[in-house]
């Protein structure tokens, strides 16, 4: 993938964009209601890309402002990204979801687009820091929108096949943190047996993913992942650790970050991909069994 929109690769390390397990191919003439995947990471890219340049004292305010006019092609690629997939939503909760993710990842597309308008011409090194603190700020939140919108549209296009329910817990646990995210000791209380159930293996591993960044942000400094079943369900509670599964092994596991729309479509998500959530202290997930 190109490290700008032009596909120069820049100076120095570059920074790698989020990817929550491989988005949709993109293609030329991608359908209406799918998201098209190249142009937004290309440009989540450009942006990570930008913010290495602006930190590395290497990098002289020439070579910057030669990049910033590339950016635009790519803030509008995620402009039009967002707010057509707030409009082709299958349901009425999902589409309420998507318009507030939308709204979020718009005013950080418009905060960067004002940033880069005040930053023409060559940077001096107030003018370099100011923008750097923007992009900064408003890459992190761009890239937990993203994340969103890849689980928000895979869930209303899912391919659910057979999975063993102790693998796919063990999955979502060894998710890798991206530099500089911050992690969470995680126990895994496994009770499953053999039990096998059907779903999206992506869908249900970001959801759990997503569960148990909703308890640590309810106030669980360490959090356990309970896989169990019974005659017709299989079923994944997140919870806080109790007392008695202190003695249970840890695993750091990535902490994703929560953004205000987050817990709406990842509830929206769940309904789409049929997979029932109760959240009551503790989340839970469950889906058919497979006998």
């Amino acid at each position: 993938m190109p490290s700008d929109e032009s596909g120069r690769r820049s100076p120095g390390h570059t920074s790698k964009p989020p990817s929550s397990g491989g988005a949709p191919p993109s293609s030329s003439q991608p359908p209406a209601d799918l998201v098209p995947w190249g142009p937004v990471r290309d440009a989540i890219t450009a942006i990570h890309n930008l913010e290495t340049l602006l930190k590395s004292p290497r990098v002289g305010a020439k070579v910057l402002s030669d990049v910033l006019p590339e950016l635009w092609g790519g803030t509008a690629s995620l402009r039009a990204a967002f707010a057509n997939a707030a409009e082709v939503a299958k349901s009425d909760d999902a589409r309420a979801a998507r318009r507030a993710l939308a709204d979020l990842a718009l005013s950080r597309v418009d905060h960067l687009e004002r940033a880069m308008r005040v930053s023409t011409g060559e940077l001096d090194t107030r003018a370099r820091l100011t923008l750097h603190q923007v992009v900064t700020h408003v890459r992190v939140d761009l890239d937990a929108c993203t994340e969103l919108l890849d689980l928000a549209e895979r869930s209303e296009h899912t391919h659910p096949t057979e999975l063993a329910l102790d693998q796919l817990a063990l999955v979502a646990l060894r998710g890798t943190p991206r530099e500089g995210e911050p992690e969470i000791a995680v126990r895994l209380a496994d009770g499953s047996g053999d039990c096998v159930l059907r779903a999206d293996p992506h869908v249900f591993k970001r959801l759990i993913v997503f569960a148990v960044a909703r308890v640590h942000a309810a106030g669980a400094a360490s959090v356990t992942i309970r896989v169990g079943c019974d005659a017709e369900r299989a079923f994944i509670t997140v919870g806080p650790t109790h007392v008695s599964e202190i003695t249970l092994a840890t695993t750091a596991m990535r902490l994703v970050r929560r953004v205000e729309p987050t817990d709406l479509v990842v509830d929206s998500a769940a309904r789409s991909a049929s997979i029932d959530m109760v959240v009551d202290g503790t989340i839970t997930l469950s889906a058919p069994r497979v006998h």
